[in-house]
This record gives structure tokens, C-alpha cells and sequence, in this order.
């Protein structure tokens, strides 16, 4: 319910629908965390290149509120708000069939893996005797080759465009078809293991391990294809345009911050617990024997 309120930008009901589960439940809550994270996922899946310092932002808050033990109810608010104008600018992309992804990116998949890289990312690849070792290697050397132009592009060229989403259509091609890559640190071999160790190898950037931690929160194998658009969306923060938010947006925000105790009072006010007295089992079981008749037998 929280994730499509959020969705469709409407930013009351999703105000309020977060002020109910913190105040039925008292504590953090899977239905919040869940929602969070699919949003993340959703942004990633769909935003332009103007959005990730955005994403970002709204990424690194959500990692701060479902990994701290206490919730803010002011920071959580403004988050689903950030969200929600974020969420208001975009368009859902296409799915692109595997054959065309393919034929955009298969040519860049082909160099293998220069002498001078296979020390460095020797922990990262897996053995030379293994099966998908020769992939893995030109997998590498693409991103290489990827990470060493974009550094020197600008970010307001149509190059640079251009190179960002070829990078993100590279991952979303290995990912969707899910090439078996060996992994050396666990018997899961799927590919977005190896995909997220070369990407935090390159970049050596706290901004991407948030992402990965993000990403890899309380991970499950069914969590696959919810949180694809977390990974994919990554690309567009090697380089980004810096486009922040809104004066309004800001201003907006700072509103609900302040509002946000008396939207929490309000919710409390409109629904009330139900009270349920705790019971003294001690007191039960003298009542028990106080009241016992022993049946006579017949």
C-alpha cells in the first residue's frame, strides 16, 4: 500500500499511511523497510542521468533509517517525501528484449584481460581452472575500458550521455541474462556478486559501498528482481551531473519536518490502540484453586 502511495506521488496518504505503522506497531517494520527499498529499486530502474545525485540522497537515507535501531519520525517523513517528487518526474522505461541488448553491447564484451589487471583483481575473479574464468576476465575489461573514458568526458556532452547508458544497458544485459560466474567468497555464483565487486574495486567509493549495503540488506535470493534497478542504477553516479533539488523541494521538505509531530499526534488521535491489560497468572491460579469443587464420584 505505502509503495504505491508513494508511487503515485501522493504525498498525504503516504504521510499518514507511515505515521499508522509507527504508531500500531511501535518499532521498525518489514511493510516500511519493504517499501523503502522497492522504491529505491523503482528510481533506479527508471530515472535519467539528472537524477542520481538525487537518487543518491534519497538512497543514503534510506540505508540510515532501516539500519538504525531507532526511527525518526521527522527524517522518515521527509524521506517518502523526497520520493515522492522524485518518483513525480519519471517515466517508466520499456523493457528492452535480450537479443537487442546484446547486439548494443556484446562488442565491447570481447577484449580480454590485460596482463597489468589480473593481479589487481585477482581476489575478485574466479580461478583460472574455473569454467567462467575467460568471461569473467572480459567482463572485467570492460568496465576498465568503460571507467577510463567516462573520466574523461563531460558531463554536459551527448558523449557522456551516451557512454552512461551504454554502461547501464552492459549491466542490465549480464544481469538479466544472469551469466554463471563463479565466486570465490561464497557458492552463490550469480553474476551481480561479481558485477558489485568490480564496480567497488574501481571506484573505491563510499557512495557505492552505501549502495552495495543497501542492496545486499537482509538478502534474500528472492529479493533478485526487486532490487535489480538498485545495481543498475549505480552507472549513473561514476559521473554525474549535479543537479540537486528544488528551492521549493527544500522548503517543502523543511514544512513536513516541522509538521511531523503533529501528523503523528493526529494519526494517534484517529486510530487508538486497543488496550489490553496484562493479565496476572499467579492471582488465575489461586482463583482456580479458590473456586475448586472437587466432583464427587458416583
Amino acid at each position: 500500500m505505502l509503495t504505491n502511495y508513494i508511487l503515485n506521488s501522493d504525498i498525504q496518504k503516504s504521510l499518514e499511511h507511515i505515521c499508522y505503522l509507527l504508531h500500531m506497531n511501535d518499532e521498525k517494520l518489514e511493510e516500511l523497510e519493504t517499501s523503502l527499498i522497492e522504491i529505491c529499486n523503482y528510481i533506479g530502474l527508471n530515472m535519467e542521468i539528472e537524477h542520481a545525485k538525487r537518487w543518491f540522497d534519497i538512497v543514503n537515507s534510506t540505508y540510515e533509517v532501516i539500519s538504525n535501531d531507532e526511527i525518526k519520525i521527522d527524517e522518515t517523513l521527509v524521506l517518502c517525501s523526497k520520493m515522492c517528487s522524485l518518483c513525480r518526474l519519471l517515466k517508466e522505461n520499456s523493457i528492452i528484449s535480450i537479443k537487442n541488448l546484446r547486439s548494443q553491447v556484446i562488442n565491447d564484451l570481447e577484449y580480454n584481460l590485460n596482463a597489468q589487471y589480473v593481479t589487481i583483481f585477482e581476489n575478485v575473479l574466479p580461478l583460472r581452472t574455473s569454467d567462467s574464468y575467460n568471461v569473467a576476465c572480459r567482463i572485467a575489461m570492460c568496465f576498465i575500458n568503460y571507467f577510463k573514458k567516462i573520466k574523461d568526458i563531460d558531463t554536459d556532452s551527448k558523449e557522456f550521455t551516451v557512454l552512461a547508458n551504454k554502461i547501464r544497458l552492459t549491466i542490465e544485459y549480464i544481469t538479466r541474462k544472469n551469466i554463471y560466474i563463479e565466486n570465490n567468497n561464497s557458492k552463490d555464483a550469480d553474476c551481480i556478486w561479481f558485477i558489485w565487486n568490480i564496480i567497488l574495486k574501481l571506484t573505491q567509493s563510499h557512495s557505492f559501498t552505501t549502495i552495495y549495503k543497501l542492496f545486499s540488506h537482509n538478502w534474500k535470493s528472492t529479493a533478485r528482481k526487486k532490487r535489480l534497478g538498485i545495481l543498475w542504477g549505480t552507472v549513473y553516479l561514476l559521473k554525474h551531473k549535479e543537479i540537486e533539488w528544488s528551492k521549493q523541494d527544500i522548503d517543502n521538505f523543511e514544512k513536513i519536518r516541522l509538521l511531523s509531530k503533529n501528523l503523528m499526534i493526529e494519526i494517534k488521535n484517529r486510530y487508538p490502540k486497543d488496550i489490553k491489560i496484562k493479565k496476572n497468572i499467579d492471582d488465575d491460579i489461586k482463583n482456580i484453586w479458590n473456586t475448586y469443587i472437587p466432583s464427587s464420584k458416583s
